[in-house]
């Protein structure tokens, strides 16, 4: 409330700020709900016993950080 009171906002003002904070709080729900329902599902699809592509990859990281530092 003070904040609101010392940027002296008007009633129009802040109707505004309001719905575009319930906007974002509306995509964020609905992005929170994706995340949840992927998060259910992410390790029967994509984990298996043949991840070594991932050392793979970790290797050929460290290697470029490794040559690419000062």
């Amino acid at each position: 409330m003070d904040a609101i009171i010392d940027c002296k906002f008007s009633y129009k003002k802040l109707s505004q700020t309001l719905s575009l904070v319930r906007i974002c709080q509306n995509k964020l729900n609905i992005e929170s709900a994706d995340l949840v329902e992927f998060s259910e599902t992410f390790i029967e699809q994509y984990a298996t016993d043949h991840n070594e592509c991932f050392r793979v990859a970790e290797g050929l990281l460290r290697r470029i950080s490794y040559t690419s530092s000062p």
